[in-house]
């Protein structure tokens, strides 16, 4: 009974713990090619290169087409709270990261619209391990 005791207690101290820990924001630095749908009706192609860099507690975000953008990891953390959110060009995101066998992180993010008429975006930023592909000239 003593050793029930102790396992659950010692589960409901460092739970949260575990819950909440994250990879350190240096993790997700260097450069991404970035491929999904711009939100509303039409959904047109995303296809950009980006760097992410740290800046403090944020993600700095630089998409040679998009626009800039930052994403800082939320405060309250459940399974309702995406990752990181913030901004990517002219918007709002919502994002989640995974982890690939190589180690390498995947960020994926929701494009909020401002009418819930409109359709959202979603894209996905993949750890770019080749050389800028064509369209990505002229990108820094």
């Amino acid at each position: 009974m003593v050793r029930w005791v102790f396992t659950m207690v010692l589960a409901l101290a460092t739970g949260p713990v575990f819950a909440t820990d994250g990879p350190p924001l240096e993790f997700f630095a260097g450069q991404y090619e970035m491929l999904g749908r711009a939100p509303g009706s039409a959904g047109l192609p995303i296809q950009d290169w980006v760097t992410i860099t740290v800046e403090g507690d944020r993600l700095l975000i630089n998409a040679c087409r998009t626009g800039t953008g930052n994403l800082k990891a939320g405060t309250n953390r459940d399974e309702h709270e995406a990752a990181y959110s913030g901004m990517l060009g002219p918007w709002p995101v919502a994002c989640d990261y995974q982890v690939d066998r190589g180690n390498y992180g995947r960020i994926t993010c929701y494009i909020g619209t401002k009418s819930a008429h409109n359709a959202p975006g979603l894209v996905t930023l993949w750890p770019a391990h080749w050389d800028q592909p064509e369209h990505a000239a002229g990108c820094e």
